[in-house]
């Protein structure tokens, strides 16, 4: 589904071959991720077959669980076919089942939180919290998911843009239409660009299009296709509406908004819009020293 005219952050996104003096060269995401150095931290190395593979593990083992129940209250009946206690037995082995389940996958669901609480202070300690989620068994779909999706930000808080990549893209291989499909396609977008590979970025910015995002994806996805623009070297797409584009970017936290205005004031004074250029300039200085006041004292 097309977006609105009257957003423009969601019209269609410049080529980057159009902006670049060379084509990227076609990279296959094995060679990427062999192009990684080993991974002392706590998840180590995570590929998207990996994702793919823990989430249909913890599918198979609900399904053998499932069948081994219906195998158990058969067996109690046939043995005991005159005594109600058998036929008792069976919501209670279904009951049992489902505690267990419940109990572990909301004591993950509290460390996904956690980590996500602790992660600007201690980077080891959050993926530390992660590691010990993803190695519980077996876990609801939903909640390894996002504990995944929080393994993802985490690595390209570090840096690790392939690794983040990997992750997600694995995810996206197992996630059908949904609210959380845009989201995905924003993280990949994000890690894309900052991997330098601009082609995959559109891609995924383009896919971001087609969905029913949220006020939160619609504006992340306006600071991605403005670093986007900036990348290809298309200033005039960067300074493009830029006054609603730094209204729209007000709504982001202090230090990413004060990143966007600096990207609009550069694209504006790239395109001779001087007054302009200056103002955005200071909104920029404005918004960063605001989020430097913001930040706890160490």
């Amino acid at each position: 589904m097309s977006a609105p005219e009257s957003n423009p952050d969601h019209n269609h996104l410049p080529d980057p071959q159009s902006g670049r003096a060379e084509a990227e060269p076609e990279v296959s995401p094995e060679e990427l991720l062999a192009s990684i150095p080993a991974d002392p931290w706590p998840c180590g190395g995570v590929s998207a077959r990996g994702v793919r593979s823990s989430l249909w593990i913890d599918q198979a083992m609900f399904q053998a669980a499932g069948l081994a129940i219906v195998a158990g209250a058969l067996g109690l009946v046939a043995a005991f076919p005159q005594s109600w206690l058998a036929v008792a037995a069976i919501p209670g082995l279904v009951i049992a089942a489902w505690f267990v389940v419940n109990t572990l996958s909301s004591r993950a669901a509290r460390r996904v939180a956690l980590s996500a609480g602790i992660e600007d202070h201690d980077l080891i300690a959050a993926e530390r919290e992660l590691a010990g989620v993803l190695a519980t068994r077996p876990l609801v779909a939903w909640v390894r998911r996002r504990a995944f999706e929080r393994l993802a930000r985490l690595r390209l808080k570090r840096g690790q843009a392939e690794d983040a990549s990997q992750i997600v893209w694995g995810l996206l291989q197992r996630q059908g239409p949904g609210p959380r499909r845009p989201t995905l396609l924003m993280l990949l977008a994000e890690a894309r660009l900052r991997a330098g590979d601009v082609l995959g970025a559109y891609r995924a910015l383009w896919a971001v299009e087609q969905e029913q995002a949220s006020l939160s994806d619609r504006l992340r996805c306006l600071a991605v296709t403005v670093r986007y623009e900036a990348a290809i070297g298309r200033w005039d797409r960067v300074a493009r509406d830029a006054r609603a584009r730094a209204s729209m970017a007000e709504l982001l936290s202090p230090d990413e908004a004060a990143s966007v205005h600096a990207l609009l004031a550069e694209g504006a004074r790239r395109t001779g819009a001087d007054d302009l250029a200056r103002w955005l300039g200071a909104r920029a200085e404005l918004l960063g020293a605001g989020g430097r006041q913001a930040e706890p004292a160490s």
